[in-house]
This record gives C-alpha cells, sequence and structure tokens, in this order.
C-alpha cells in the first residue's frame, strides 16, 4: 500500500473514532438529561407549613365512638381536627341529636364530641340538616330541604352550641375543653338552584351565625362547601362572601373525579371494572391534582383576599379520589395513598389553606377503598390501609410549623416537598407513575456545602442546588 493511500486510511480511522466518540457523548448526555431528578435548594427557606391536618368521621360513628384503637388512629396520623356531623333523622335513621317539638337527645352526639376530644384533637361540627319538622321536602335529595324557618333554625343551632359551651366551662365532657376553639359549618353541600334563588342559603346562614354568636362570641363559624371551578361556583362564592355578614372560615369540598368532564366520568364508572379504563380513570384523578389543588385554591384564595372577609379561613372540608363511595372497591389503596399524598403536596405549597379533611377515618368496607381503616362488626377486627400508613409517615416529616423549600421534578409523574424541621431536614418523594412514596431523611452536613451534590435513588436522583 502507497503512503497516499495509508494516510487516507489513517484518516478515515481517525475520523471514524472521533464520529463514534461524539456520537457515545451524545447519547451519555441525552440519557443523563432524561434521567429522572428532583431538583432541591436548601439554602433558603420559601415559607412554612401552616396546615392543619384533619379527618371526617361519619360513615361508622358508633365505631370511633365504640373502638380506643380509632381515637389512636386519630392521635398518629395527625388529626388535630375531626368533622363530625349534626344531621337528619329523615335521611339517617340513627340521627346523632334526635329532636322532637323543642326536645333535644344530646347523649349520642355528647358520645361522638367526647371520642374526638379523647383521640386530642377539636371537634369541626357541621350542621348538615335541619330536623326534618323544621325542613321543606324538595323530594328525595337530602341536601336541598332547607329550613322552613330561619328564625326556628337558627334558635336551634344556638341551643346546640349552648349546650357544648356550658358542658366546656362546667367539664361535663371527657376532657376539658374550649368551645372558643370549636368550628361550626353551616350546612353541607348546598349544590341545589334554589339554595342561591332569593339568597336563601345566605340568609339562612347570616341568622345562624348571628344566633351562635350571641352565645359563643369567640367561637369558629362558616359555610359554602361547594367548588370553585365553573361560573357559577364562583358567582355563588363570591356572593357568599360579599353577602354573609360574618364568616370565621370557608369551606371547599374536592374530589379526585370533579375535573373530569361528566359524560367522560360517567363512562369510566360504567367501564370501571375493565381494568384498562379503571387505570386510565385513575390516571385522570391524580392528574388533575394540581389544577384541583393548586390552581383552584390560589383562584379561591384571591377571591376571599378581594371580598369584605378577606380574613376568613379557607378549609378544605372534604376531599377524597372520588366523591360516590359505592365505586371505592374497584381504587387500590396504593393509588389512594398517592393521591393524597399529592393533595396534601398541592395544599401545602399554595400555602393558602389553613385546615384539611380527609374522607374519611373509619369505614366499614372492610376490604379497602378510600378510608383510612375499617371497622367489621362482625369479627370486631380493624383493618388499618395503606393511606393510614402513608398519613401518619407524612404528617411525622411535614409537621405544621416546619419550614419549606424550593424542589421540584424534571418529571411532572413526580411530585416532592422538602422541609426541615427541629429533627432535621427531609424529603417525601410521590411517584405518580407507580403510586409508590418516600420519606427521605437527608444528611446535609454530609452534602457540605458544593452546590451539584447528588442522591441516586433509582428511578430518579435528587440534585441540590445549594445546601445551608
Amino acid at each position: 500500500m502507497n503512503l497516499k493511500k495509508r494516510r487516507i486510511l489513517a484518516f478515515f480511522v481517525i475520523y471514524t473514532i472521533v464520529v463514534l466518540t461524539l456520537l457515545f457523548l451524545f447519547i451519555f448526555q441525552q440519557s443523563k438529561l432524561s434521567q429522572n431528578y428532583i431538583k432541591v435548594d436548601y439554602s433558603e427557606s420559601i415559607g412554612r407549613i401552616n396546615l392543619d391536618y384533619g379527618s371526617n368521621e361519619v360513615a361508622n360513628w358508633m365505631d370511633f365512638v365504640g373502638r380506643d384503637e380509632i381515637k389512636m388512629f386519630h392521635r398518629d396520623a395527625g388529626s388535630k381536627f375531626i368533622r363530625i356531623w349534626i344531621d337528619d333523622p329523615d335521611y339517617r335513621k340513627n340521627s346523632t341529636i334526635p329532636y322532637s317539638q323543642g326536645s333535644y337527645d344530646f347523649i349520642k352526639f355528647d358520645s361522638i364530641v367526647n371520642s374526638v376530644l379523647e383521640s386530642d384533637a377539636i371537634p369541626f361540627i357541621v350542621i348538615a340538616h335541619a330536623p326534618d319538622e323544621m325542613s321543606m321536602n324538595y323530594g328525595t335529595e337530602e341536601n336541598a330541604n332547607p329550613p322552613i324557618n330561619n328564625d326556628i333554625f337558627s334558635e336551634y343551632c344556638a341551643e346546640i352550641v349552648r349546650h357544648y359551651k356550658k358542658a366546656c366551662e362546667e367539664d361535663n365532657l371527657s376532657k376539658k375543653c374550649n368551645i372558643d376553639e370549636w368550628y361550626w359549618e353551616i350546612w353541607n353541600e348546598p349544590y341545589w338552584d334554589h339554595w342561591w334563588q332569593d339568597e336563601t342559603y345566605i340568609k339562612m346562614y347570616n341568622q345562624a351565625y348571628y344566633s351562635i354568636k350571641n352565645v359563643a362570641p369567640n367561637t369558629k363559624v362558616g359555610g359554602y362547601t361547594l367548588k370553585f371551578l365553573s361560573s357559577s361556583d364562583k358567582k355563588q362564592a363570591n356572593d357568599f362572601l360579599e353577602k354573609a355578614y360574618g364568616i370565621d372560615f370557608i369551606s371547599l369540598h374536592i374530589y379526585g373525579n370533579y375535573l373530569i368532564p361528566s359524560f367522560k366520568d360517567e363512562i369510566y364508572i360504567k367501564n370501571v371494572d375493565n381494568d384498562f379504563m379503571r387505570n386510565e380513570y385513575r390516571n385522570e384523578m391524580i392528574n388533575h391534582n394540581k389544577d384541583s389543588f393548586f390552581k383552584q385554591i390560589n383562584e379561591f384564595n384571591d377571591a376571599v383576599k378581594k371580598s369584605k372577609n378577606s380574613n376568613a379561613e379557607i378549609i378544605i372540608s372534604e376531599l377524597g379520589p372520588n366523591w360516590n363511595w359505592l365505586y371505592e372497591p374497584y381504587f387500590d389503596e396504593p393509588f389512594v395513598s398517592a393521591w393524597y399524598a399529592s393533595a396534601l403536596n398541592w395544599m401545602i405549597k399554595t400555602n393558602a389553606v389553613d385546615k384539611e379533611f380527609y374522607y374519611s377515618g373509619t369505614s366499614n368496607y372492610e376490604k379497602g377503598g378510600f378510608a383510612m381503616w375499617s371497622a367489621n362488626d362482625f369479627s370486631k377486627s380493624i383493618n388499618l390501609f395503606p393511606v393510614y400508613h402513608m398519613k401518619t409517615q407524612f404528617v411525622k416529616y411535614n409537621k405544621k410549623g416546619s419550614y419549606l423549600y424550593y424542589s421540584e421534578s424534571n418529571n411532572p409523574k413526580i411530585e416532592s416537598i422538602a422541609v426541615s424541621n427541629d429533627e432535621g431536614y427531609f424529603i417525601t418523594v410521590i411517584n405518580k407513575k407507580n403510586y409508590h412514596i418516600e420519606n427521605i431523611k437527608i444528611n446535609v452536613e454530609n452534602l457540605g456545602s458544593t452546590p451539584g451534590s447528588t442522591i441516586n435513588l433509582s428511578p430518579y436522583e435528587i440534585k441540590f442546588i445549594k445546601i445551608k
């Protein structure tokens, strides 16, 4: 081979090596870019966690009263407040406060209140219905029956508060209490149109508000309990905010399927026993969480701040993956846990929500579903579900008062919360794809102060932009 050919061959070999090297580096770089990661900046706090954790107790309140284990579960799950119901005997045959012609029977509800106090929690009481003899009749819809006479209903509310004010002052309950710390929610989900014609709901609320405040001026009174999504929702909320005489708190209900168009939701429900459709339904619910719990709440907070009741607390008095408990057997618990953890993440990041009440604590559905535990009447056993274990860990690491730091993932399927408190530095990672949740304690001292420190955790890594 002559010299010229050898030079051409050598050039070709070198050129090939350079091209392959560049190609390898490009592929390596693309691989690094495609790696899931979470950026965390621990150099400066962006706020504090101001959220009080809570839960509803409604589906099986008899077990809540009778089982000391359930009170312990509430303590472990961080339930600082527990939402309990005063309801209508026409729809709930074992009404919590039986009432007839001005006579009240507080025995049942006293036992529920005592159970809240024994859980080291504060009662959040929803006066969900008027007694049947006080109510108009709009057919079978239980929330569609407003009081016939607001004066009589407001005195009914006042008498209940009067009973518990006296019980607290005279230490007649199982633990010491202060009525000024209690919350009273006027009605549950006044969705039907007649509530908003001629200001029916607002007029009822205003009279109940004044009657309760005359008995206990510093106890907390509020209402609303709708959504803030449609133009109709927003008009009703703004009317309430402007025309209510006083609002200590305003409450919303948020469920995972609220943002799914109704026709699509019906298709999912009809095919919920199909594995593919059920998986799609789960993805729809959890992927809407940022819009449900961040965008919606921030918009709602702006509306509250612009109103004359700008100091009202914002409370999510019900939240869950799906409002219809008939379908809870179709949703596996890992999904429910991830959905709830994601909801908590976005509520914390709004810094606008004061309290959240998961729906629910106790269920009588034995095999799982949306509740944190179930009580089986036959075996007297209690089943703890993954959502309970998630909540106990979540509140342990992300407790109220913790300092919050910037954290963000390059993958929308991965969410994170970075905090510090008196127990150290922590990151909670929520993987919405495989419904896996991790709570990680970070040894900041071992990371040093060098930007770019990483922790590799398959299938993602944590990149620390700045340390202390």
